[in-house]
């Protein structure tokens, strides 16, 4: 190999070299740029994480404020002194029948605005009009749907089967409420449910034309057989219009019976959005003229049906007289 060779070939290795180098030195800059980069993008990825997750912490804060706020401005409708460490009303005192529990304004087919609160309603059928009874003794359905098992309670507003399953002519109760947070009930039966569930905004309005705000059938039945809570009706609608019995101002909500059974109301729930239990106790304190029972031949045989043995009885507290099975 000649001189000239020899030249060529150190600079060519010289230059392989030297670009070599250079190729190291951009790899070794691109490595710490793309270190660098890659330490920013944890950094960001970092502080997105933190972000989202202080997002997270406002807003579970701010959802249980809400609720609180919400809880804040519920009140019960009845006194602490009558319902039972979870705010509920049970129909098992003869005190609590008297002094919430009437009839409603029988002749009109329509509340009573100096009634009660709880207003009992005859079933509408022709010729005997069966009467909605309240009996603080009385035994509920319980597992299995058979009187006095399992899960069963004691006392209940008795409402009159209907002529026929889903016929809208069963007995019922309207609650005259001054406003409405939350509505909830217990009931108890030997079959399967049905109901509907009606209200108006007008007191002076007869039942007949009440509107239905949630009808509960064989394909939607209101509970099964038993005892059973039903939670949340203050929510319910037609699906024809956003109307439901949850209101500010004076609502009567009407709970009729369409099942071919007795359905026992045992207790009841009523929140409102603002303290209405004084101006309630005072509608309350109306009509609580003295109970008086009498047997079907008209023999006094006491003041309450407590203690009484089953049969027919005629019970009259005040102008309002009912026949009553025990």
């Amino acid at each position: 190999m000649t001189e000239g060779s020899d030249n060529f070939f150190n600079f060519y290795n010289f230059r392989t070299y030297e670009t070599s180098e250079v190729a190291i030195k951009h790899s070794i800059q691109t490595t710490d740029k793309s270190s660098f980069v890659s330490k920013m993008l944890t950094k960001e990825h970092s502080l997105t994480k933190n972000i989202i997750f202080m997002r997270k912490i406002y807003l579970a804060w701010a959802l249980l404020l809400s609720a609180i706020g919400v809880q804040a401005q519920e009140y019960n409708l009845f006194p602490a002194s009558v319902v039972d460490e979870n705010g509920w009303l049970w129909f098992n005192s003869q005190n609590i029948v008297d002094q919430y529990v009437g009839v409603c304004n029988e002749n009109d087919y329509k509340v009573d605005p100096e009634g009660k609160i709880i207003q009992m309603v005859y079933a509408d059928q022709v010729p005997t009009y069966p009467s909605t009874t309240v009996d603080p003794d009385a035994i509920g359905y319980g597992k299995g749907g058979e009187l006095g098992t399992d899960g069963y309670k004691k006392g209940a507003i008795i409402l009159p089967a209907a002529s026929a399953s889903n016929s809208p002519n069963g007995g019922g109760i309207v609650l005259c409420l001054p406003s409405c947070s939350t509505f909830s009930i217990n009931v108890s039966c030997s079959g399967s449910i049905y109901c509907q569930l009606l209200s108006t905004d007008k007191v002076g309005t007869i039942f007949g034309d009440y509107e239905v705000r949630k009808a509960y059938s064989m394909f939607n039945k209101f509970a099964g057989a038993g005892n059973t809570t039903v939670t949340g009706l203050e929510k319910q609608t037609n699906g024809y219009n956003e109307i439901t019995i949850k209101s500010d101002k004076p609502v009567y909500a009407y709970f009729r019976n369409i099942t071919n059974k007795e359905v026992y109301i045992h207790g009841i729930k009523v929140t409102t959005p603002k303290q209405e239990t004084t101006g309630i106790a005072n509608i309350q304190t109306q009509g609580t003229a003295a109970q008086e029972v009498y047997t079907i031949d008209g023999v006094k045989v006491g003041n309450t049906l407590k203690g009484q043995k089953q049969g027919l009885y005629i019970v009259k507290q005040g102008n309002n007289i009912k026949k009553v099975i025990k």
